[in-house]
């Protein structure tokens, strides 16, 4: 079974960015995004090789993630 991470971003330049470069930072690749966006707020949608991994280092930085 694939795992889903879902992030919730800031709608302000550089989020996306800030996002990935923590996960760089955690050695976590990103095998698929998308994202939705609305005036207030981005949903980032990832797979990722390690999604609990991933959480608890976007979680961490103040970026709410979760795992579906």
């Amino acid at each position: 079974m694939v795992k889903q991470i879902s992030v919730y971003l800031g709608n302000k330049p550089g989020m996306l960015d800030e996002a990935c470069g923590i996960l760089k930072k955690a050695g976590i690749d990103i095998r698929a995004l998308m994202v939705y966006e609305t005036s207030d707020f981005g949903l980032l949608r990832m797979i990722v090789r390690e999604p609990e991994k991933a959480v608890i280092a976007l979680n961490k930085a103040n970026f709410p993630a979760t795992e579906h």
